[in-house]
């Protein structure tokens, strides 16, 4: 085990919210026998009492890791989630950095929760910063999804009202950042592209747990009971970049050959805008169900009942819970953009389909309802490529590497 300490700036942590609170979580299950580790992060509450709180996570790791507990807020929007966090860290971290020792900070971007920190450069101590999207390519898959202001998520309405403010926030906190890592070569490319002073960049893939993430047997999978075979997920949060429409677009196109099918919609978000379109569409409720949330430890045992993963994006960089499907032999269909296809190869491991194409969308689901020889081919295929290239292993071995590198 290194002699490093390093401190994990975590606006998401448990229970994780998205892409950017599962890294968070899977970062600190890798390198928790590598490194010292510590989290520093907000309490999540609902209804006044929270959701996982200290001695949750620190169980949840074994005790492998020290948490510090900046606040509380309630878990109700990412925006303001993560104004508040921004805030706590300015105030906070500082004396935490000095008391632990800490040799290094570790942040997450595009949610900047050490920019006040960064600004007023109340610590010498290094940073590194993984980047996993940016605000433009926010805005760009919201404009994308050609829905209505009034469908969007409030952190996507907040998004498009606060960009240019946004945007200047970012260029200004990657300017103060020099470490930085890309979760893909896309993005990478991007990042380069967008700001010129920006000279390199580490990249280390996103990586899963290939044994937590497995085809197990999912029969104790407590969530529903009775729910018909073939089942078609869609797990993510329920906002319009998401590509949720395209997939209810596609149900009605999907019933008319194949009524063997049940669509399951997991994840957090406002679920009454999409249960309107359901209603609209005359979509029987008997054909789909919507889980909400699901618990992080409960995922694997989602994906491994689920047949086909549902993907539909309108930007992404590389997705988690697509590796994760993968990983428990759950066939995946996905947009074909950005950083997806450096994990999803077309008909070797998946399916990709054009982004906002409902009748390519309805037409790969139904080839792999029909083939499922076809579909259980890709999905062993999907299983090998994250075993051998994104395995969270792999992982933890090169951002120790970054960590001895910065530290040295």
């Amino acid at each position: 085990m290194s002699d490093i300490k390093v401190c994990l700036v975590a606006a998401e942590f448990l229970p994780n919210w998205g892409g950017v609170g599962t890294y968070c979580v899977e970062l600190a299950k890798a390198l928790s026998d590598d490194v010292e580790f510590h989290v520093v992060t907000l309490e999540r509450e609902k209804r006044g009492r929270p959701v996982y709180s200290k001695k949750d996570m620190l169980d949840f790791f074994d005790d492998k890791i020290d948490v510090h507990i900046l606040g509380k807020c309630p878990a109700e929007d990412t925006f303001l989630f993560n104004a508040k966090m921004q805030m706590a860290v300015h105030r906070k971290l500082p004396r935490i950095l000095k008391e632990y020792g800490i040799d290094l900070v570790h942040s997450n971007f595009p949610q900047m929760p050490d920019i006040l920190l960064k600004l007023t450069k109340r610590t010498n101590i290094p940073y590194i910063t993984t980047v996993h999207t940016t605000i433009e390519g926010q805005k760009e898959g919201i404009k994308a999804s050609h829905q209505s202001f009034f469908q969007m998520d409030l952190s996507e309405k907040c998004t498009l009202l606060m960009y240019p403010m946004l945007r200047f926030a970012e260029n200004i906190y990657l300017r103060k950042s020099k470490n930085l890592i890309a979760v893909s070569n896309w993005m990478r490319t991007k990042i380069k592209k967008s700001y010129s002073f920006i000279s390199d960049l580490y990249v280390v893939h996103n990586g899963v747990d290939v044994k937590q993430f497995s085809p197990r047997n999912p029969s104790y999978f407590s969530l529903w009971k009775d729910v018909p075979d073939p089942i078609v997920l869609f797990s993510s949060r329920l906002t319009t970049a998401k590509g949720v429409h395209y997939l209810i677009q596609a149900i009605p196109k999907i019933l008319e050959r194949n009524r063997e099918v049940h669509f399951v919609f997991a994840g957090a978000g406002p679920k009454k805008i999409w249960l309107n379109l359901l209603k609209k569409l005359e979509i029987d409720e008997k054909f789909y169900t919507f889980l909400g949330y699901v618990d992080y430890k409960q995922l694997p045992m989602l994906y491994a009942k689920s047949d086909i993963f549902v993907a539909p994006s309108l930007y992404e960089n590389l997705p988690i819970r697509i590796l994760e499907a993968m990983a428990c032999e759950c066939t995946v269909v996905a947009s074909n953009i950005c950083a997806i296809p450096e994990a999803v190869k077309d008909g070797e491991n998946g399916i990709l389909i054009s982004p906002n194409d409902v009748d390519g969308l309805s037409k790969a689901l139904l080839m792999l309802l029909e083939d499922e020889d076809y579909r259980r081919r890709l999905a062993k295929n999907a299983r090998r490529t994250v075993a051998e290239n994104f395995s969270l292993r792999s992982l933890a071995k090169k951002v120790v590497a970054i960590y001895e590198e910065l530290c040295a």
